[in-house]
């Protein structure tokens, strides 16, 4: 089976090739650092010829991006009409939990969306298009993903040096860890009876994000204790971050999505037959591990 995944060199794309190699699928590699685009419809085209499936994962997160909406949601559309126009059979779009807003209960599949900001507005534009044009397609909604990149690098570091927890902490702070999303893509490849769905994917249980700095600051090797301070102080601190840095990790979208409950309900994908094998506190432990093995820290 011939398996085209698009951000095939992202963090979650290099991981899902990497699983459907295991399973001896033919990976088809699409990406911006390869020279593809998935705003150019023919490169699209092109590059959906004779394949089974499509996994669709390419985006862009920055939320101050100029090219946010013409690669989620204009590129969405290019590989969705390559994928109809080459009759692939198979579609997977890599969508975003953040649809639902904030959630004060466990989001199911069928809660309203919500989204808030302008990442999660395009990725739900994104998923219109996609149920509008494919209707046997399956769509991921994983929770904010965790891992050993660039971003949790950057987070762990922050919370090593003690910057201050922003808000109560008491909001539910649900992670999915990259592995069990990547395979949560391959098992949507291969089960029959999710054409058509969409599934949550989230780790097994949510902490609030008190509970996740405390795990941060154990794994390593640090006093279990935070150091708040108000939203809106972290708010205005953000605003003026953001105004002189444009790589801040401290954008005012992301204090919100921060401070906000996020909390979802994996039961639709597990009743398929998939659950995710790493809890909150496990999936830590495994990016802290593999990060300090690529020298991080």
């Amino acid at each position: 089976m011939r398996v085209l995944v698009t951000g095939s060199e992202g963090f979650l794309g290099k991981k899902i090739c990497k699983f459907l190699e295991k399973k001896k699928y033919k990976v088809l590699r699409f990406s911006k650092s390869l020279g593809d685009d998935v705003r150019d419809f023919n490169q699209c085209l092109e590059a959906s010829k004779k394949v089974d499936g499509i996994i669709h994962c390419a985006a862009i997160l920055n939320e101050k991006s100029n090219e946010l909406f013409d690669v989620n949601v204009l590129g969405t559309q290019n590989i969705v009409n390559a994928a109809l126009q080459n009759r692939v059979k198979k579609f997977v779009f890599i969508s975003t939990a953040g649809v639902y807003g904030e959630t004060t209960k466990p989001a199911c599949e069928t809660c309203k969306p919500n989204p808030q900001t302008s990442y999660e507005k395009s990725k739900w534009i994104a998923e219109l298009i996609v149920k509008k044009n494919i209707k046997k397609a399956c769509i991921l909604r994983p929770a904010l993903i965790i891992g050993a990149n660039k971003y949790w690098k950057s987070i762990i570091k922050l919370i090593s040096k003690g910057f201050p927890l922003i808000g109560n902490g008491r909001n539910l702070f649900h992670l999915a860890y990259v592995e069990d999303v990547a395979n949560a893509a391959v098992f949507c490849v291969e089960n029959k009876k999710a054409s058509g769905e969409t599934f949550n994917v989230a780790c097994k249980e949510p902490l609030t994000l008190e509970q996740t700095v405390i795990e941060i600051k154990k794994e390593l090797g640090l006093k279990p204790s935070t150091i708040k301070i108000p939203k809106n102080l972290g708010m205005l601190l953000a605003y003026i971050y953001s105004f002189f840095k444009e790589d801040t990790l401290l954008l005012p979208e992301h204090v919100e999505r921060l401070t906000r409950n996020r909390i979802y309900s994996i039961e639709k994908i597990i009743s398929y037959g998939f659950e995710p094998k790493y809890s909150m506190r496990e999936a830590i432990k495994a990016t802290i591990n593999e990060l300090r093995k690529k020298g991080a820290f």
